[in-house]
């Protein structure tokens, strides 16, 4: 029934997404070796196309994993790009967090994108967007002396960044809305030429 109900709900974002195929499968770990199955299912047919699988050491996971994708790419006559070191993602726990954070935040859940915005920013302190988002956060919460923080924060670490603008909004926004006590609490911090 679990899996029956998770296939489905592959099958129904693949419909969604346009997607020919959707991928599922798994990851086994078990005395520093790591085991990745994949099942390539067909969308509009719901058939198992492939199932593929690859183990190696889990120090070299990506190995094993690129291994995986070349098998799946050749049954079905694809030719992979070369994956570069710098094009993997550094901090994949990081953006997952940041892209619940999106999601609460979206939602209107604002403590809750607070959290995961934060636990972003705890596993990848230069994860730039995860700051700014941090930023509008705080002030859609109307929290401005944090707001104000994240934004100075953004500010210094990148003022060069596509969205520096964008944080200097945030800034300026939410320190007219400070209070005289949190305007001495920010000005303490900047000088203390620190976030939080």
């Amino acid at each position: 029934m679990c899996r029956s109900k998770t296939l489905g709900r592959s099958y129904g974002a693949g419909r969604l997404l346009g997607a020919d195929y959707v991928l599922t499968g798994g990851v086994a770990v078990l005395d520093r070796k790591v085991k990745v199955n994949a099942h390539l299912f067909d969308v509009k047919t719901t058939q198992l196309v492939r199932s593929e699988s690859a183990q190696g050491a889990l120090d070299d996971c990506m190995a094993v994993v690129t291994e995986l994708a070349q098998k799946l790419a050749k049954d079905l006559n694809r030719v992979l790009p070369e994956v570069k070191p710098e094009d993997v993602d550094k901090s994949p726990e990081a953006n997952l967090h940041y892209m619940r954070g999106l999601g609460y935040y979206y939602a209107g859940m604002y403590d809750q994108a607070a959290m995961e915005l934060l636990n972003a920013l705890s596993l990848s302190p230069s994860h730039a967007d995860a700051r700014l988002w941090c930023a509008r956060n705080f002030l859609a919460q109307r929290e401005y002396l944090h707001a104000a923080v994240e934004a100075g924060a953004f500010l210094k670490d990148w003022p060069d960044h596509r969205s520096a603008a964008e944080a200097r909004r945030i800034l300026s926004a939410s320190e007219e809305k400070l209070e005289p006590w949190e305007k001495d609490e920010l000005q303490a911090l900047q000088a203390r030429g620190g976030s939080r």
